[in-house]
């Protein structure tokens, strides 16, 4: 069986899937959230395991619990659309730009300690370009509550 995604695109979901899985407390937290075993989960954010990708229904899970659709918006960009909240207020643009800095800073984070021997490995670019892909998936996200969401305006709260 073939797959249309490009060995990037998997990456950038497996990333995601990483990441989401993290922020729901690591894959043990994670798993107890989903009908995954904890070793199944984390073959599905391996990049050693290219063909053990997450499933809908896991997502869905993991994203609910920690109410960010970090797997999802990489899909949608994935798809050649981008994610937007329904509803809103200022509190989706606070979030959304509280996440742009966070994801700011784990680039920086990621370049400092890539530097620290003043050479780049394939590896630590790879860490790089998926903490930018984080980091550009959290703009759009940002740009998305600012000008679309419910944001209070000129002479508003």
């Amino acid at each position: 069986m073939t797959s249309l995604l490009a060995p990037a695109e998997r990456a950038a979901i497996k990333t995601a899937m990483r990441a989401l899985v993290e922020d729901a407390g690591g894959v043990e937290a994670a798993a107890s959230v989903t009908r995954l075993h904890f070793s199944t989960l984390a073959e599905t954010y391996n990049p050693h395991k290219p063909d053990r990708m997450p499933q809908a229904d896991v997502i869905a899970d993991l994203e609910r619990c920690v109410a960010q659709p970090r797997v999802t918006q990489v899909l949608a960009r994935l798809a050649g659309y981008r994610l937007m909240p329904i509803g809103g207020g200022a509190g989706p643009v606070n979030r959304s730009l509280a996440e742009v800095f966070r994801n700011a800073a784990d680039v920086g984070a990621a370049w400092a300690t890539a530097m620290e021997d003043s050479r780049l490995s394939s590896a630590e670019r790879q860490r790089i370009a998926d903490e930018l892909l984080e980091l550009q998936a959290a703009c759009m996200q940002a740009v998305g509550a600012l000008l679309h969401g419910d944001a209070p305006q000129d002479g508003e709260g």
